[in-house]
């Protein structure tokens, strides 16, 4: 009678730790479960931080109107917009975004602070022309902007210069009657925009032929403030000089940079000829920064002609 006894007691304890190892092996599998998405929810925010601040990100989303958002440099450069650069200095600095370049509008000096675009083979020609095209307001532009009659009271009769210049635009119905919008003009002496400047132009259309495609962005300088006017009360600045730079990426990577003075002197292009630092320098603006460190730091420091 004891001995079934014995027995049976002894089962129940059997029955009974066995039932708790089970339970508690599915309670451990389930807490490492519980672990492990906690690591992978943890890896996966710290990975999406790392991509978010990573400088190979190549598909960061691209905000024109936050100069600071732009794309970071990838390995080969393909998804990064290169000839976009930054502002140093606190100037008014409204981003507008056009199908043959983009610019930053500067509603203090009505003009551009910079215009940029990628200039490529397939862009140096094509159908659309000029011919018949008029001077628009870019109704986009902060308030006070340029006017089509502001260009009336204009008394030392400078050209509607073209920042990115109509010849670069042929290739698009839009991006060239966009290419008249006033935001893309500055005041500019008759002789160097039908001059030097016109025969820069020709060049990049040259170099674009060449080497497939390049960077290019250019300017108004004004050293000392605001000197001379148009536009009557409008006050529209006339630059003291226009600047451009100029980036190939094609084999080993380089960079020219002029700087015209807005007068009507026929010179040669070396005579223009300065670094991307000198002009950096002068315009409080930082060019291809989206560049690795040492070829930024490389190209920035050429101011050599015959390379080109």
């Amino acid at each position: 009678m004891y001995k079934w006894l014995i027995v049976a007691i002894i089962s129940i304890f059997v029955l009974a730790f066995s039932f708790r190892q089970c339970t508690d092996t599915e309670t451990y599998e389930d807490s490492s479960a519980t672990i492990d998405n906690v690591i992978d929810t943890k890896d996966t925010i710290d990975v999406g931080k790392d991509l978010e601040d990573s400088p190979f990100l190549s598909t960061k989303r691209l905000d024109l109107n936050n100069i600071e958002d732009l794309p970071y440099i990838t390995a080969d450069t393909s998804n990064v917009v290169l000839e976009i650069p930054r502002i140093i200095d606190p100037v008014p600095n409204q981003i507008l975004k056009r199908e043959g370049y983009t610019l930053s509008y500067n509603k203090t000096t009505k003009c551009a602070n910079w215009v940029a675009w990628k200039l490529t083979k397939d862009h140096i020609d094509g159908i659309w022309s000029r011919k018949g095209l008029k001077y628009i307001e870019d109704v986009e532009a902060e308030y006070p902007r340029q006017e089509v009659g502001d260009w009336k009271i204009n008394p030392e009769r400078y050209d509607h210069g073209h920042m990115c210049p109509a010849g670069d635009n042929k290739w698009s119905k839009l991006a060239m009657e966009q290419s008249f919008l006033l935001t893309n003009m500055c005041p500019q002496h008759r002789r160097l925009n039908g001059g030097d400047w016109k025969e820069l132009e020709e060049k990049c259309r040259d170099w674009a032929n060449e080497y497939g495609e390049i960077y290019i962005v250019c300017g108004p300088i004004f050293y000392d403030g605001k000197k001379g006017t148009i536009g009557g009360s409008k006050e529209i600045w006339v630059p003291d000089a226009f600047y451009k730079v100029i980036l190939c990426m094609n084999d080993n990577p380089k960079s020219i940079g002029f700087i015209y003075p807005n007068e009507g002197k026929n010179n040669p292009m070396e005579n223009y000829v300065f670094t991307i630092n000198d002009i950096e320098s002068k315009t409080g603006i930082d060019f291809f920064y989206t560049l690795p460190d040492n070829i930024e730091k490389t190209i920035e420091t050429e101011a050599n002609l015959t390379i080109w």
